[in-house]
């Protein structure tokens, strides 16, 4: 009843005292969900069609015959080679070029063709996945900043007007008080996430004019780094794919709250908490990219261990959910978006842990 109790007045007091900053960042959802429309308004004056029937197969069946006609005219290309000039070691190194090519234009086509074959269209491009999208890759920073803002201010906050001595002279257990600021912040977040969700998901599915089968398939790549064929393409249920997205937002936030909540427990102000967190959050990223850039100038090769810090994981569902871009540094797919959640869930027990251990040692006089 204790734990309950404190959780209780810690949402309580969350929301009065931090009404204003989830008015703000509730408006600016609201602003980027409809961000379509406004666009559309200021541009033609007008809304955008509603209700376009969402249609994937016309554009992958044509997908699929532009990489059968590169396998045709590259295989050609290399018939017409050997005739000409022979197939000695001249022109080995050139054939064996042209035999890659034909090879991944070759899997491009049968990863199409598995696709049509088992009815399931990229994932980035389903209505349901495309609002998810929205939420957990791009507005799911904010509620990083906004999670670890409140996480920050939860126990520093009460150093600062001198009330943590108070609640420690209490029969409270320190776990106990350091798990109910955890879950008071907790709540007040995933409230916020699961409405815009909610706004993102309705928003997208009315402009793709489906509501969406949750019980249809989608195609997503292991490996976006990795050619993209039938053997680096997974087909999961949509409904799989949404839970294993939110199981990824909700890793990724409790690691950004860990750290937050740790360094306000060693933050003697809440003011100093809140900046040492966000200029993690901010600055932490920008300088990971710095040291990447540097190694892969000097050694020619990027810095893979730069994926395992932890405000480089804050957003693993964007590892899952941003897909089909190919790009050899994204870092994303299934695989990379499990061991997101890994590294995150590893970092968000540290966190625990060292904040536990340091609360402990706290001897507040009031």
């Amino acid at each position: 009843m204790t734990y309950i109790r404190l959780c209780r007045n810690e949402i309580v007091k969350v929301l009065r005292h931090r009404w204003w900053l989830f008015l703000a960042v509730f408006a600016l959802l609201v602003l980027m969900v409809n961000a379509p429309i406004l666009q559309s308004l200021a541009r033609d004056g007008k809304l955008p069609r509603f209700g376009q029937k969402f249609e994937w197969r016309a554009a992958t069946v044509a997908q699929q015959k532009t990489a059968e006609a590169t396998v045709r005219q590259l295989q050609a290309s290399r018939a017409q080679v050997v005739k000409q000039l022979g197939g000695g070691s001249s022109t080995a190194g050139y054939r064996r070029q042209l035999d890659q090519q034909i090879s991944l234009a070759q899997e491009h086509a049968d990863m199409y063709r598995l696709m049509l074959q088992r009815d399931s269209p990229p994932a980035d491009i389903e209505p349901i996945v495309a609002g998810s999208i929205l939420v957990f890759s791009l507005i799911g920073f904010l509620f990083v900043i906004v999670l670890s803002w409140l996480a920050a201010e939860s126990i520093a906050g009460e150093r600062s007007s001198r009330t943590l001595g108070l609640l420690l002279m209490r029969p409270i257990r320190r776990g106990t008080l350091l798990a109910a600021k955890a879950t008071s912040v907790a709540v007040a977040a995933l409230t916020l996430l699961v409405v815009t969700l909610v706004l993102a998901v309705a928003y997208t599915q009315l402009y793709a004019g489906s509501l969406g089968d949750f019980g249809s398939n989608v195609a997503v790549l292991r490996d976006s780094g990795a050619a993209a064929s039938a053997s680096n393409l997974v087909i999961l249920p949509l409904a799989v794919l949404l839970l294993l997205a939110l199981g990824g937002a909700l890793a990724g936030l409790a690691c950004a709250g860990a750290m937050a909540m740790a360094i306000s427990v060693f933050a003697g102000r809440s003011g100093a908490a809140v900046g040492i967190t966000l200029g993690v959050i901010f600055g932490g990223p920008i300088l990971a990219s710095g040291i990447n850039a540097f190694l892969s100038l000097a050694s020619g090769k990027a810095a893979d261990w730069l994926n395992y810090l932890w405000f480089e994981n804050f957003l693993p569902a964007g590892k899952l959910l941003a897909i089909f871009n190919n790009d050899p540094n994204a870092f994303t797919g299934s695989t990379p978006f499990f061991r997101s959640v890994g590294v995150a869930s590893g970092w968000t027990a540290l966190f625990i842990v060292f904040g536990y251990i340091h609360l402990r040692r706290l001897q507040e006089a009031g």
